[in-house]
């Protein structure tokens, strides 16, 4: 089973996944972060890191089992194309986790989390 992780940052989807045995393809912007992430998990070709963005994912159309995108939505020009990308590359039935931020006053979270003023938002 593969997943993605869009937007990975440090790695905290990626982790999870890991521990449930997925193979994971981590995309992001900052080739600093993924240079990082490499001697973050180094799990014997598990992750595979690609630079790239939400609204062009570098991984073939309906190729992946799963993709996650934890707090990156709120980056992206147009949240609606990239999940709309995000769905062309998971397979017919497969499944896509999106959770993202919305404004807020909690210092710990922007200096712990870098989060800039956003907080996670649920939907019930």
């Amino acid at each position: 089973m593969i997943a993605v992780d869009v937007g990975v940052g440090s790695g905290f989807i990626t982790e999870g996944l890991l521990g449930r045995g997925l193979a994971i393809i981590d995309v992001d912007q900052s080739e600093a972060m993924l240079d990082e992430l490499k001697r973050k998990f180094t799990t014997g070709g598990k992750v595979d890191c690609r630079i790239g963005d939400a609204l062009m994912l570098p991984v073939p159309s309906e190729s992946v089992d799963y993709v996650f995108a934890n707090t990156c939505l709120h980056y992206v020009v147009s949240s609606a194309l990239a999940v709309k990308e995000m769905a062309r590359v998971v397979k017919p039935g497969a499944k896509g986790v999106m959770t993202d931020l919305e404004e807020h006053d909690f210092g710990f979270l922007r200096e712990k989390q870098h989060t800039g003023g956003w907080a996670s938002r649920r939907n019930p």
